[in-house]
């Protein structure tokens, strides 16, 4: 009894260390050149395993290999294998996954056993050049020169293209069409590739390093941009365009002109700006000059004159007769009733024998709280 247990104990760890192998396939039926993303997963609880492959190569076919990804966790550890398989011959496929070996810490070597993976893949139509992309394709460009440039000065301009699910050799070029023209030359362009392998598959990215030079003075467009695609899911041609930057162009002594009209036109604006902001400074000054005096006053002449002082300040005109003074009006802040009521007591003021000191302080108390409005 006691062995048949060891033998049960040995044979349940043996099969608790065995890996759980998990084959799958982004997609069964596929267009030509459309990408498809092929998974390995292999779970086991043996820390220090790995995965030995060989190169994965079929005719017909171009992949791309992502390597062996691992990680952890406290009881389990997860080795993952990726390709992106591009299918360029329309037909059912049986795709052979290359040798991969199971190499455990301690313990037998172990090749693992997969299934071929099955693969439709549809003529594209007739119209789909052999050239086209299939896929995504986006377009991006920097212009970090302004709007406003020298000519013949270098300058620099950035394109991305960048195609999603494109196979790397059907990355279009963009030579033929960032070409000179009457106004621009485009001199030979830098390039630089770049590759990103993410969750949903593979994605090629092409710079280029646009230098030019304008040769002549106004309004210019650089190149127009646009780049035809087969896009799978919808079955169906898309495009892809780029708006190419707007500027101006200037001779750098007519800029230099420019500039200097400019500072001179700024220079006049802001002497008049400083001008009319002191003036109406001083104004203001000279209104409450003439509303202090008029508080101060203790007759009708000085009234009367403190009165024609803030006249004068607010640009009013000198000398005006009482009734046809601007404070009168409502616009002014101050109510017309009232306002008359206490004008007419000044002119009655003016005429009468006996001066009130009581009645001028009441005349004066009025017109000050309505000039300070």
């Amino acid at each position: 009894m006691l062995f048949i247990s060891l033998l049960l104990t040995a044979a349940q760890a043996k099969a608790k260390s065995a890996p759980i192998i998990k084959l799958s396939q982004s997609a069964e039926q596929v267009w030509q050149r459309q990408q498809v993303l092929i998974t390995l997963t292999v779970k086991t609880d043996d820390p220090f395993s790995r995965l030995e492959v060989e190169p994965f190569k079929q005719q017909g076919f171009s992949i791309v290999s992502f390597g062996l990804q691992r990680t952890e966790s406290s009881t389990e550890t997860t080795l993952v294998l990726k390709w992106v398989v591009f299918p360029f011959v329309a037909g059912k496929h049986d795709l052979k996954l290359p040798r991969i070996r199971y190499r455990p810490n301690s313990g037998r070597i172990q090749t693992l056993v997969l299934e071929t993976v099955a693969l439709k893949v549809r003529r594209l139509p007739l119209y789909v050049p052999p050239t086209m992309p299939v896929g995504e394709i986006s377009l991006k460009s920097y212009w970090r020169e302004g709007w406003l440039v020298t000519t013949h000065n270098l300058l620099e301009w950035q394109v991305m293209v960048e195609g999603k699910g494109v196979a790397k050799q059907f990355i279009p070029p963009l030579s033929r069409q960032l070409g000179s023209s009457k106004s621009i030359d485009i001199m030979p362009l830098e390039k630089l590739d770049k590759t990103h392998k993410t969750v949903a598959g593979i994605s090629y990215e092409r710079q280029y390093k646009v230098p030019l030079k304008v040769r002549q003075n106004g309004f210019e467009r650089l190149p127009k941009i646009e780049i035809q695609y087969f896009e799978p899911r919808s079955g169906t041609l898309q495009k892809a365009r780029l708006s190419s930057p707007l500027f101006i162009a200037l001779n750098k002594w007519f800029l230099g002109f420019i500039v200097f009209l400019l500072a001179i036109f700024f220079s006049i604006l802001l002497y008049r700006v400083v001008t009319k902001l002191s003036d109406i400074i001083k104004r203001r000054q000279k209104q409450k000059q003439a509303i202090q005096a008029l508080s101060q006053a203790t007759n009708y002449k000085q009234i009367r004159a403190a009165l024609n002082q803030f006249t004068v300040a607010k640009g009013w005109g000198d000398n005006l007769a009482l009734e046809k003074l601007p404070i009168l009006k409502k616009e002014n802040g101050c109510k017309g009733a009232l306002l008359q009521k206490t004008i007419n007591k000044l002119q009655a003021h003016q005429f009468s024998s006996q001066s009130g000191s009581v009645e001028i302080t009441e005349i004066k108390e009025a017109l000050v709280g309505c000039l300070k409005k």
